[in-house]
């Protein structure tokens, strides 16, 4: 019998069945690697727990796991349990200042304190000099020997009782993790939220579950397939996207169920296929901006009335503080809440239902507001205060840049970058390093100053451990709500000397009580170091990877909304990253093509090459190599790393036996360059390819080809007995085209700049 079915019952009988996984040491005491003893190390035996441990050097904690119930007389057959339980509240809270939707589950716990025999807890029972019924009690001794209790897994299963018996089975289980325990007159309040901190995704996915499938099956290179049942391609599918089939994402066109296919879309690999299998309907966002992103999660897919988004207010929100754009292909259904999610972590910001203007708010995170309503003393008719020490966050890991967008989100080796950001101060004035992890599907490869922007917002906001606060005002003194700056001046919230300092909170909530209103919130900490700030107008595009043929206005306009005249764009090319070219046709950096105004800005430290030219074949001249930077705009430069020309190809060479009419054709070398030049033998990033040597008829005819040149260097002319061809000339390491550039700093240039 199942959950569902058992509480469908008339006769059922429910119950709370609540579970705590607390840490354990798996060493036994004395033993070792554990060196600790009675009388040397301590009094007593420790109770297997960190807290009451006398030898952390071999301290190794398993999971132990509490389990208690609601009292009820008999005890459920086959239900191992404390019978202690007395209440359970389980509840939503509003904003959620890490991200997306303020739903974040919690539950509260009420449990009567007992006396406490220590049987299936202490595994020392059996040595203690004293009878533990007549020491503490249950809740007391299991806070004192279990005081790191935070972020540990808590359990709350709800179902119903067989024949006055327990069966897992017919139990729904809630996960949270534990965020305190209070042990005081007589009982303990434990309190612990969703480890997910969004609950039912459920009932909103996006993309919606397909139902076509595959009429036929498909080998590895067909590009045409039929859907079933007939019908459902008008019904379910546009005209043209993407599916993923298993592991394989295909574009396609359609035309009524028949599809037809471009195979192996997104890094992933065109394998067969079998009849029946799933063609999903894929999720795809290019360049959209935030606001739009979940504007559309919300009204397509969950159903939100649009009158509650009030669209104008996210547009100035996100221009002002997350302008850039965002792409992700997304290749299952996944809960609407958990995408919002991560657009609300990746791109930091609360989204939350004001139920005051009945609308939701957007709310960036960002610097606190200059203009914030202040509260004193004199208005304040309560206030209580206490750390929050979980929110502290000293270094944050962002991996982006997805390559294959069908592998599950948490997988390292599926990103092409990775951006850490940790702060020193943080870790040395507190002695511990909290790490905050983000996978992120949004980001680009070409959008790093994106993860710099998230990283700093989140070290910046959380770098220090901050409190919340609850306060109490009479009605006549509301104003502030949900997402607002307060802020605090109150003797309870005093500077160094004790005397009450402004601080300031943001409210999380606002609870009416009749004639007053609850506030609560978290401290305001936001620190200056090393934010790209959006609210200065820069838009700031970060290359982190290698990169070939680089069009800065391309980049630009992925990432940003179109320009205008007032934009400023820099683009910085980081130390250790090579951009080049696929072809020695093309310039490895081209600005594009700008409105008149935009001011552009580049920062190289790394290398920017042209490409290599391609080495000559017999009467073939070497290929001229490559342009490093091509200008359509002006620019200012600071470079502080390479710029260099791509190197000539070598000459070929041809032989001819006039007597005999037989010939030898020799191939000269690539040139160097990011991408080399072919030949005989390919350029290297820096160095030319040796040309090809050979003899015939007993050293009657020989060529020698032309050995690629380095970067910025022609390449070498080939000799033969009949022709020699000429070398590729160097590569230019700029080519202006008319516009000004302004040298900040020059840095190393191979090549010559032409106008």
């Amino acid at each position: 019998m199942t959950f569902d079915a058992r509480r469908a019952e008339f006769s059922r009988e429910h119950i709370f069945v609540v579970e705590l996984d607390l840490d354990n040491c798996i060493r036994t005491y004395g033993t070792s690697p554990c060196l600790a003893a009675v009388g040397v190390t301590g009094s007593q035996r420790c109770f297997n727990t960190r807290a009451s441990c006398q030898y952390p050097a071999a301290y190794s904690a398993t999971a132990k796991t509490y389990r208690h119930c609601t009292a009820r007389s008999p005890h459920p057959g086959g239900l191992t349990a404390v019978p202690d339980l007395d209440s359970v509240q389980m509840s939503p809270s509003v904003v959620d200042l890490g991200g997306g939707i303020g739903v974040r589950a919690s539950v509260s716990l009420s449990f009567n304190d007992h006396p406490s025999s220590d049987t299936g807890i202490d595994p020392y029972l059996s040595t203690r000099s004293y009878d533990p019924m007549t020491l503490g009690t249950y809740w007391n001794k299991l806070r004192a020997r279990n005081k790191y209790y935070q972020g540990r897994p808590l359990r709350v299963l709800s179902g119903y009782l067989l024949n006055g018996s327990y069966d897992p089975v017919n139990f729904q289980t809630r996960h949270y993790v534990i965020e305190s325990i209070d042990v005081s007159d007589g009982g303990a309040r434990v309190v612990a939220k969703d480890p997910l901190k969004l609950t039912d995704n459920s009932r909103a996915q996006a993309p919606s579950p397909s139902t076509g499938q595959l009429a036929t099956a498909i080998n590895a290179v067909q590009t045409s397939v039929s859907l079933t049942p007939a019908g459902v391609g008008a019904a379910e599918y546009p005209a043209s996207g993407y599916i993923r089939v298993r592991s394989e994402v295909m574009a396609f066109t359609r035309t009524a169920d028949a599809l037809t296919l471009t195979r192996g879309q997104y890094n992933t690999v065109a394998t067969a296929q079998s009849a029946g299998d799933t063609a999903q309907l894929c999720l795809r966002y290019d360049s959209a901006s935030v606001d739009d992103i979940i504007a559309d999660l919300l009204e397509t897919y969950a159903g939100v009335d649009p009158t509650f988004i009030p669209a104008a207010d996210w547009a100035s929100e996100i221009t002002d503080y997350i302008p850039g754009l965002l792409s992700a292909l997304i290749t299952e259904p996944v809960g609407v809440q958990d995408l919002i999610k991560e657009i609300g972590e990746q791109s930091p910001h609360s989204l939350f239902w004001d139920e005051r203007d009945q609308e939701i708010k957007l709310v960036a995170t960002k610097p606190p507001a200059a203009n914030a309503a202040t509260y004193t003393g004199d208005s304040i008719i309560s206030l209580s205060t206490s750390d929050e020490r979980d929110m502290r966050i000293s270094t944050v890991f962002v991996y982006f840049g997805q390559i294959d967008p069908t592998k599950k989100l948490d997988e390292r080796d599926n990103y092409a970058q990775t951006y850490v950001r940790a702060d020193a101060t943080s870790i040395e004035q507190y002695g511990s390093t909290h790490i905050k992890t983000i996978f992120s599907r949004w980001i680009s490869s070409v959008n790093k100053a994106a993860a710099v922007l998230l990283a700093s917002r989140i070290g910046r906001r959380f770098a220090e451990t901050p409190r919340s606060i609850s306060y109490t005002v009479d009605s006549k003194d509301i104003g502030a709500w949900s997402g607002d700056t307060v802020g605090i001046t109150h003797r309870d919230v005093p500077d160094f000397t004790g005397a009450p300092a402004l601080q300031q909170f943001q409210i999380t909530s606002v609870k009416e009580m009749r004639d007053r209103y609850q506030y609560t919130g978290i401290e305001y900490n936001y620190f200056d170091d090393d934010l790209i700030d959006p609210g200065s107008g820069l838009r700031t595009i970060i290359i982190g990877s290698n990169i070939n043929d680089l069009n800065i206005r391309l980049i630009h306009d992925t990432l940003f909304p179109p320009p205008i005249a007032t934009t400023d764009v820099k683009l910085i090319i980081e130390a250790g990253v090579t951009v080049g070219s696929s072809t020695s046709f093309f310039a490895a950096l081209n600005t594009g093509q700008w409105p008149a105004g935009v001011d552009i800005e580049i920062e190289n430290a790394g290398k920017i090459y042209g490409a290599g030219g391609n080495g000559g074949e017999g009467f073939t001249d070497g290929q001229t190599g490559g342009t490093a930077v091509e200008l359509q705009h002006a620019v200012s430069f600071r470079n502080t790393g390479t710029i260099a020309g791509g190197g000539g190809g070598g000459g070929g060479a041809w032989s001819y036996d006039l007597f005999t009419e037989n010939t030898l054709s020799g191939q000269g070398g690539g040139g160097a360059g990011r991408v080399g030049g072919t030949g005989f033998n390919n350029g290297t990033d820096t160095t030319g390819g040796t040309g090809e040597t050979a003899s015939a008829q007993n050293n009657e005819l020989n060529v020698v080809g032309g050995t690629g040149g380095a970067l910025a260097t022609s390449g070498g002319a080939g000799a033969g007995d009949t022709h020699d061809s000429f070398g590729g000339a160097a590569g230019l390491a700029g080519k202006k085209n008319g516009f000004v550039v302004t040298v900040l700093l020059e840095g190393t240039i191979l090549g010559a700049v032409i106008d």
